[in-house]
């Protein structure tokens, strides 16, 4: 929102507030099928809710003018963000028995899996959702951009921080349960310069080169009582490149815009303790198999190869009111090449040396799609817009290799993953007035 708008000697100022308040809500329920061999086949109904609320608050400035001859602005927003708890149980009714548990779940299929939440053979199942996290962090965001005959330039600044506590499922209580000691603490810096070169105009058509590159440092730690800190943490790293050929077009008062992009960079990880006075990296071993999400490598290094090809096309239909549809497809492609390392610290000369045991290889492929359709209304000063995410599709082709230094290689599997729905269709309702 711009509650407010004024000029101030030449300067034209903005004023910036926000407010977003996020429901999560997922119901599943049916009656399931399951067959034993003893008793054949039986019905279960079941029932699962799982709801929370986060909200988000912000506020901000922007200010443009001029440097010279050079129109130049900048952008100052801060984000407050609230993460609720949530909310939610598990019903499901096995031979006449009703049985209730709070514990959360949720990826739910119509294929047999292997989690078997309501029965050993069902022809139902979902995940658990064993961990959560309850977080407040800020974002502070800062761009400055200047204008040079038909080329724009910025740079962005970013700084986010975040609190968050943890909390696991205690089958026992069955509640989730709070660490109560420590305290996650992440903290991210970017850096990220951008450029839009136009370089050739014929007619209505453009075609322009859009561009950027970032530097992005992150780190994780824990954090108790009285803002003390513990000596392990996570160090994260990441550059990245992007060039994108973008050709634009309008047609009375439509347009239609096409681009492909190009977008590479690396990304290494290390995680640290501290033994003595020296900081060593933490010890590890691969487990034999698909990388689980509680394997942490001492340190890994990735590089990353990604295709972003969209087309956007709005046209106006009538002119009062003021109706334009609007269409937007994409699809984007990417390729990641990790490989994390594993070993000991081993005792030399007075100091620690860290000696790799084992290695992993990580390979995958990935491609989602999507799009959004919708309409502007407009009645003079007001105007309004109904759009439709439509949904984001996902497909990945996944492989990993881990080898023993010493043993050779221990495990070496590739699989593909069908499509499936990685983000659900939503509706958005714009409303605004011109001052």
């Amino acid at each position: 929102m711009v509650p407010y708008y004024f000029e101030y000697r030449e300067l034209h100022i903005q004023s910036l507030l926000s407010v977003e308040l996020e429901d999560l809500y997922m119901n599943a329920e049916g009656v399931a099928r399951s067959h034993e061999d003893t008793v054949g086949w039986s019905l279960i109904p079941f029932e699962a809710v799982l709801k929370r609320r986060n909200k988000r608050y912000g506020f901000g400035a922007a200010v443009a003018g001029h440097v010279g001859s050079v129109p130049a602005g900048i952008r100052l927003s801060i984000d407050r963000t609230n993460s609720g708890e949530p909310h939610g149980y598990l019903k499901k009714t096995v031979d006449g028995a009703e049985e209730v548990r709070h514990r959360y779940t949720w990826g739910w299929t119509t294929q047999q899996g292997c989690n078997h939440i309501l029965a050993s053979h069902a022809n139902v199942d979902a995940w658990y959702q064993d961990r959560y996290s309850a977080a407040n962090s800020w974002l502070i965001n800062a761009v400055v951009g200047a204008t040079m005959h038909d080329h724009k330039v910025a740079v962005r600044y970013r700084h986010f921080t975040q609190n968050a506590d943890e909390y696991r499922y205690d089958s026992a209580q069955d509640a989730y349960v709070g660490d109560g000691e420590w305290m996650e603490r992440t903290s991210t810096h970017l850096l990220r310069g951008y450029g839009l070169f136009k370089v050739l105009e014929v007619g209505h058509a453009e075609f322009c080169l859009v561009g950027f590159a970032e530097t992005e440092r992150n780190w994780i730690n824990w954090v108790g009582e009285g803002d003390q800190a513990r000596l392990d943490c996570t160090y994260d790293k990441k550059t990245d490149f992007e060039i994108v050929p973008v050709v634009s077009s309008s047609f009375g008062r439509g347009f239609v815009r096409g681009g492909s992009d190009l977008t590479w960079g690396w990304v290494s990880q290390s995680n640290t303790d501290i033994w003595g006075r020296q900081r060593v990296y933490r010890q590890s071993y691969p487990y034999a198999g698909w990388t689980p999400d509680w394997e942490e490598a001492s340190y890994s290094n990735s590089f990353y190869i990604a295709n972003l090809s969209e087309v956007d096309i709005e046209y106006p239909i009538l002119r009062s009111p003021q109706i334009a549809l609007r269409l937007e497809v994409w699809r984007m492609q990417q390729f990641t090449y990790s490989t994390s390392h594993y070993g000991e610290n081993q005792s030399r000369n007075g100091g620690y040396v860290f000696e790799e045991t084992a290695y992993r290889k990580d390979r995958r492929k990935e491609t989602w799609v999507g799009g959004l359709v919708g309409f502007w209304v407009g009645f003079e000063q007001v105007f309004g817009g109904l759009f439709v995410d439509l949904p984001v599709t996902y497909h990945s082709i996944l492989s990993t290799q881990v080898n023993d230094n010493e043993e050779g290689e221990l495990f070496s599997d590739e699989q593909t993953n069908f499509p499936a729905v990685q983000d659900p269709p939503r509706v958005r309702v714009i409303l605004g007035r011109k001052w």
